[in-house]
């Protein structure tokens, strides 16, 4: 059965285009804009909620594909990627080994 620890360990392999862009690349997960909180599982659905360092993030929908696509690899047929209200914060970063 997947969990949503399990959803967490495979959305680590996105890489955040901003941090990425800066040249310090870093996951979703390692930025604090996903966690197991936040995801949602109903057979093989998945629902997860992102939070984002700035509500109008011009990358939601890159962000978006890219969690879709590991997600579908990861065998989900249905993903849903929303926007969380949530507002991100600093404290939201994972730091040291997860």
């Amino acid at each position: 059965m997947t969990t949503p620890d399990h959803v967490v360990a495979q959305l680590d392999r996105v890489i955040d285009p901003c941090s990425e862009g800066v040249g310090r690349p870093m996951s979703i997960v390692a930025l604090g804009l996903v966690d197991a909180a936040a995801v949602r599982i109903d057979g093989d659905a998945v629902r997860v909620s992102l939070t984002l360092t700035d509500p109008m993030c011009v990358f939601f929908r890159e962000l978006s594909a890219a969690i879709t696509d590991v997600l579908r690899a990861a065998g989900f047929r249905d993903v849903q990627v929303l926007p969380s209200t949530q507002l991100w914060t600093p404290m939201r970063m994972v730091v040291g080994p997860r």
